[in-house]
Order: structure tokens, then C-alpha cells, then sequence
């Protein structure tokens, strides 16, 4: 699945909550950290690619 970094970025801030909130289910909040690992990697990998001049400045986040 291909996700666009802004898609990327509401997912991370969403999980984030998640996986902090005390109140939801054990459950849900393991597999809302573990996601959100996942996610946080996707975002950081597209920061180095922009870094690097792989990714046009307008792609990233916008």
C-alpha cells in the first residue's frame, strides 16, 4: 500500500495517541505502537530522501 507522506504524517499522530492513551485496551495499544514504529520509519526515510535530493521539496508533506 502506497501511503502519501501527509497520509503518513495523520497516521503517525494518530497512533501516537493511541498507544499513550491509557484508557483503550491493551491490545490496541500494542498494535497501535507497533505501527506507529513502522510509520515513524516511513517518514524518517522520506525526510532522508528529500535530505538527499531524491524527493522533490513540493512531494514531502505537502
Amino acid at each position: 500500500m502506497e501511503l502519501t507522506p501527509k497520509q503518513l504524517a495523520f497516521l503517525e499522530h494518530e497512533l501516537e495517541h493511541i498507544k499513550d492513551n491509557p484508557n483503550r485496551d491493551y491490545e490496541d495499544r500494542t498494535i497501535a505502537a507497533e505501527i506507529f514504529g513502522k510509520v515513524a520509519g516511513e517518514i524518517e526515510w522520506e525526510k532522508e530522501q528529500h535530505l538527499n535530493g531524491n524527493i522533490p521539496p513540493e512531494e514531502i508533506f505537502s
